[in-house]
């Protein structure tokens, strides 16, 4: 392989900020009470399923279903607003352009504790991401969330790649997997908003 350093990123909070049901979020919506209530149950009340979720466990048809029961609330609407935000979930445009403008000095890689919906809807709907990783490590895929068998993902893209933790960098919004990979010798950095990510991309560019 050529002699290239590794960077990583995060997808939610680095290259794309909005969230699941995306829309419900908006207090103009008719299901705007509904937001909180999912936000409480999904995300406060039952972080193990979620995490469940991101291994694989659970399709998302699964979760939404469980969810639908919870609230009582229509199936059918759920899962449309649910597929629609997934497919069409924002992804920074500048920040993917000034990753390609890196590729001759590093291998660009993306990882992410995420749900089967990324490669079923959000890549797919997204063709510049594949163009630009060159890798993308998703926990659903995996099995394993990053910060599982004390890194075992991170290790896995050292092995894949061939590279030192010492000649990688990762980017995630996150404090945890950032102390984590500087923990395993990496150069972690804990950012998030585009503004921010973009002048951090050049300082090592």
């Amino acid at each position: 392989m050529p002699n290239k350093k590794l960077l990583l990123l995060d997808f939610n909070g680095v290259i794309s900020y909005n969230r699941f049901w995306e829309s419900f979020y908006d207090p103009s919506s008719v299901y705007f009470e509904i937001s909180g209530k999912i936000n409480q149950f999904l995300f406060l009340d039952n972080k193990e399923l979620v995490q469940d979720w991101m291994c694989g466990l659970y399709t998302s048809e699964e979760i939404v279903m469980k969810l639908s029961n919870y609230l009582h609330f229509n199936y059918d609407i759920l899962w449309k607003e649910f597929k629609k935000s997934a497919t069409q979930i924002d992804i920074s445009i500048p920040i993917l352009n000034y990753l390609n403008s890196l590729k001759k000095k590093y291998f660009i890689v993306l990882i992410s504790d995420n749900m089967d919906s990324f490669n079923r809807y959000t890549l797919p709907n997204n063709p510049k991401m594949s163009e630009v990783f060159d890798s993308i490590y998703i926990s659903c895929e995996k099995g394993k969330l990053k910060r599982d068998n004390g890194g075992e993902l991170f290790k896995d893209i050292m092995n894949d790649y061939e590279v030192e933790f010492s000649d990688a960098y990762y980017i995630d919004d996150s404090p945890k997997n950032i102390d984590l990979f500087n923990e395993l010798g990496g150069k972690g950095v804990c950012l998030t908003g585009e503004e921010h990510i973009l002048k951090y991309l050049a300082s090592i560019s």
